[in-house]
């Protein structure tokens, strides 16, 4: 029965997400299994599993350390336990390392979130005041070559200019 404890244990203890970070190369959505350049392997959070559709392989925690690692489940358990500090003594402490190891991966998602967030939020403005220049520009607001027109156009340039920056077309 012990055993079993132990691998309920990691289960519980260390996020799919955690171990996948851990051994694979994020592609996307996807991880890629080594020496692969594209990803197979989904991770789903709420079931704590995994699916390579590259292999028609799935499992728990255990399952994608030893399938990506190509050794036995009890070598599996072990080799986790080393790599984040679980064979210590004092399992309290373990199991504290590894929330704070969850928590601080959490933080770094809701990070990328708000930095995606304010990205969107700029594109939205570049590209709401380029639309501002350009129907000043193609409208009778002003004579071209006016001293008006020329600013506007030079905005234009310097907004589509950041746009392009910002996604990634130079």
């Amino acid at each position: 029965m012990r055993i079993k404890e132990d691998f309920e244990v990691i289960k519980e203890q260390i996020g799919i997400e955690t171990i996948a970070d851990h051994l694979l190369e994020k592609d996307g959505r996807l991880y890629k299994f080594p020496g692969e350049r594209t990803g197979s392997i989904h991770i789903y959070e709420g079931s704590r599993s995994f699916y390579d559709f590259g292999r028609c392989v799935g499992g728990d925690v255990i399952k994608l350390w030893s399938h990506i690692r190509g050794c036995d489940n009890w070598t599996a358990l072990q080799e986790i336990r080393e790599t984040f500090g679980l064979s210590a003594p004092n399992r309290a402490y373990s199991r504290d390392l590894i929330r704070k190891q969850e928590e601080a991966r959490r933080q770094q998602i809701e990070a990328k979130k708000q930095e995606k967030k304010r990205w969107r939020i700029e594109v939205d403005r570049l590209k709401a005041e380029s639309s501002f220049y350009q129907a000043i520009l193609e409208g009778e607001h002003c004579k071209p070559l006016s001293w008006t027109w020329c600013t506007c156009q030079n905005r234009l340039t310097v907004a589509q200019g950041l746009l392009d920056l910002l996604c990634g077309i130079y």
